[in-house]
Formats: C-alpha cells, sequence, structure tokens
C-alpha cells in the first residue's frame, strides 16, 4: 500500500518524458523525498523482496496508465479510452495463460463477470473524473490508502510497521502532498 501512494510521484517524471512537460523545483524536492521514503520502506539488504519489487513495477505501469488515460481523455470518449485499457490489459494479462491456463468452473465465470462488470464501471467513473475534476481534487483521496491499508494489514495480518518503513511511509506521504499543495497553489492563481 506504502509504495503505491508513489503514483502521484511518478506521474510528473512520466509526463517529462514521454509529453515533455516540465518539472518545478518543488515536484523534484517531492520527488526525491518519495523516492527516499521507498528506500525506507524496501529496505534493501541484499536481499531481493519480490511483493515490493512489484508493487513498484505497479505503480510505474499505473503512472503511465494515468499519463496515457490523461493524454487520450483531450480527444477520445471515455467509453473508448476504457475500451483501450481494457483490450491492452487483456493482452498483456494473457501472456501468463500460455503455460497457467486452467478452465474456470461457471461460479468462477459469474464471478469473472461480476469483477468484469464492477471494473468497467469504476473505470468508466475514474476516467470520468479525471476528465471533469481538478487533478488536485482527485489525487488527494489517493492518501486515504495509506492509513486505510496499515490499519488492514494490522488487522487482518497483524503487520505492524518498523520506524524505517514508518519513516518512510510519512515522507512519501508528504512528498505527495507537497505536490498537491503546488497544484492547488496554480490552480488558485489561475482563477
Amino acid at each position: 500500500m506504502l509504495i503505491k501512494s508513489t503514483i502521484p510521484l511518478i506521474i510528473p517524471f512520466v509526463s517529462l518524458m514521454w509529453l515533455k512537460e516540465s518539472i518545478t523545483r518543488r515536484v523534484a524536492v517531492a520527488g526525491a523525498l518519495g523516492f527516499i521514503g521507498v528506500f525506507l520502506i524496501l529496505e534493501p539488504n541484499g536481499e531481493t523482496d519480490w511483493a515490493s519489487l512489484v508493487a513498484l513495477v505497479s505503480s510505474i505501469m499505473a503512472a503511465l496508465a494515468f499519463v496515457t488515460v490523461r493524454k487520450l481523455s483531450a480527444t477520445e470518449p471515455p467509453l473508448r479510452i476504457v475500451t483501450y485499457f481494457g483490450l491492452f490489459g487483456l493482452c498483456i494479462s494473457s501472456v501468463p495463460l500460455i503455460w497457467a491456463w486452467k478452465t474456470p468452473t461457471i461460479p468462477e465465470y459469474l464471478m469473472l463477470m461480476g469483477i468484469g462488470l464492477a471494473t468497467t464501471i469504476g473505470q468508466l467513473s475514474l476516467t470520468r473524473g479525471y476528465q471533469n475534476a481538478p487533478a488536485s481534487s482527485v489525487g488527494i483521496f489517493t492518501y486515504t490508502s495509506v492509513p486505510f491499508g496499515t490499519f488492514l494489514g494490522w488487522l487482518f495480518f497483524q503487520e505492524i510497521l518498523d520506524i524505517n518503513s514508518l519513516f518512510g511511509a510519512i515522507l512519501v506521504v508528504l512528498a505527495g502532498l507537497i505536490i498537491l499543495r503546488g497544484k492547488i497553489v496554480r490552480q488558485q492563481s489561475n482563477s
């Protein structure tokens, strides 16, 4: 959950490389703080923590997806964006099926259809939200997942943050708030 919170920190750097958007000093400082926080959370000790690496790659891919949605929403309707997203995701996620296919049972098919319907509705809503709301209004809610995820980890898995992870989490959230505060200030000055 904590590593997932790096998505807003990664987005400006993806936008810089892909869309050639500039990065302010505030964003660069926030990015550095956030990545120091991730480093503390990952606690590299020479052993590979595959779950953390998967979470970090997932955050990078999500940042790419958000920038793609932002780019496409200027010219494409939400339904088309969600269709592209679904087809692209289907192609990528189908690769492991080559060596691990298991035919679902009828109840599993029904669950898969329900999941597909729910995620399509969610993706349409998310796409519409990013088209109509300022990023600062939407982005602030991503940080509620940190305390919520920490609470669920403690409740269901008896996970307790060590001091490095706690300090890292504080840096990640602080970095995100710095970026969001900069967006709010820019929007207020443009109004």
